[in-house]
């Protein structure tokens, strides 16, 4: 086999006696300084070939030239044919079908699709601020909610299950939501843009005003604990709170209240004057404090306006009669939790004890020098008489007797200097003057 040495340039092999290459002239160890350099020899080194070849060769080589062109663009129109080219939009998304798969393809873009496989295009979702849509994947069953602003493509194997709008809540309302899978409970409070998940059901409510005399009462139907928020505020409720709103009690000076705890059973009574509230726990029964008076403040001022305004006999007769019928009052206390009884005298403004009774306002009897009463005491059956002068207080248990008069109070008889009684004590009391 004969040794031979290729051109640099035209690529011709020589043999190894000859120094030049035959086709171009190039010495055999010539080399090229540049890319740019061996472009221009070989453009003149075609020029020169086709000059040397004979004519049959120059019209051979365009003629191979454009066959090949022609096979390269035919090649090109089957493969376009076979495999079809897409243009997907901003918006657009392409989705394949495989055997046993799906695969997606979001734009923008240019695409090759098999046309031996189905596939179509679809437009995605545009969510604005307040859309959202529920997204179920039929691979694991799993759900989702997805939220705006958003251009939304779906995945391979989701599904659109619906679309709404979220709700504007101010900074007066919230949403109440229950999850359907779970049952649990949660509260949002505004002011928020709410979005459903994908098993959540919401009501949206207001929250309650509270001025400084109202208040609510709270009740927790999960755990049962109570209590009472007061005003002024905007109260929300917890997601497992039921409550009922109520206003201050007023109390004035001579006010109370008598209150019962229903969880310890304690009483206490809280006195005016103020705006009460109830505890969480508390009964309660609103009352009026009892006015006593007293008779001799009463003597006392009524006759000391004779002297300062100097007036008449008639005037000081008139004050006189008014002076009887002046009386002090006092009230019978009975305690229920010791049955102790007490009586309370004016003047006085009393306020009752958590476990006090009080009978009605009752008037002292007053007695001047030649009255009496006779009294007798039911508990014992004891009898007396009570001689004035001065004020007589009646127990619980005293009981007037043998009185002709609505107060009970009699007459003593006077005696002059040759007059007395006669007494006879059978078979029946009886006194006889002479």
């Amino acid at each position: 086999m004969a040794v031979t040495w290729s051109c640099k340039l035209c690529m011709q092999r020589n043999s190894m006696d000859s120094d030049q290459c035959i086709t171009c002239g190039r010495r055999a160890d010539w080399k090229p300084r540049s890319e740019g350099e061996m472009e221009v020899y070989r453009r003149k080194d075609v020029a020169v070939q086709r000059a040397v070849r004979p004519a049959r060769e120059d019209a051979d080589v365009p003629r191979s030239d454009a066959i090949q062109s022609a096979l390269s663009i035919l090649l090109q129109i089957l493969m376009t044919m076979m495999c079809p080219v897409r243009f997907l939009r901003m918006d657009e998304q392409l989705r394949v079908q495989h055997l046993t798969t799906i695969t997606v393809v979001n734009g923008p873009g240019l695409v090759w699709i098999n046309p031996f496989k189905s596939y179509h295009i679809t437009k995605a979702v545009t969510l604005g601020v307040l859309d959202y849509v529920r997204v179920r994947d039929t691979m694991d069953g799993s759900e989702r909610a997805v939220r705006g602003p958003r251009l939304f493509f779906l995945g391979p194997y989701e599904k659109l299950e619906g679309a709404g709008q979220g709700v504007s809540l101010t900074s007066m309302q919230y949403v109440l939501i229950q999850d359907k899978q779970t049952g649990e409970r949660k509260v949002q409070r505004g002011p928020l843009i709410w979005i459903p998940g994908p098993r959540e059901e919401g009501k949206v409510m207001n929250g309650v005003r509270l001025n400084s005399t109202e208040y609510v009462s709270v009740e927790d139907s999960l755990t049962g604990a109570r209590r009472v928020e007061k005003g002024p505020c905007i109260w929300f409720p917890g997601p497992y709170e039921e409550w009922e709103q109520g206003s201050g009690v007023w109390l004035s000076s001579t006010e109370f209240v008598t209150v019962q705890n229903t969880l310890s059973g304690d009483k206490r009574v809280d006195k005016g004057p103020c705006v009460w509230f109830p505890g969480p726990y508390d009964q309660w029964t609103k009352g009026a404090s009892a006015s006593l008076t007293c008779t001799q403040q009463l003597h006392q001022s009524v006759i000391r306006l004779p002297r300062r305004l100097a007036v008449s006999l008639r005037t000081l007769a008139a004050i006189s009669v008014s002076k009887r019928q002046l009386a002090l009052r006092y009230i019978t206390v009975v305690n229920k939790l010791t049955g102790a009884s007490s009586m309370v005298k004016g003047p006085c403004i009393w306020f009752p004890g958590p476990y006090d009774s009080a009978s009605a306002v009752k008037e002292a009897i007053v007695l001047q020098d030649d009255e009496y009463v006779k009294l007798k005491d039911i508990s014992t059956g004891t009898r007396w008489v009570h001689r004035g002068k001065g004020l007589l207080f009646l127990e619980p248990t005293w009981r007037i007797e043998n009185s002709m008069s609505s107060s009970g109070v009699q007459k003593s008889w006077g005696l002059r200097g040759r007059e007395f009684f006669r007494l006879q004590v059978a078979p029946h009391l009886r006194v006889t003057k002479s």
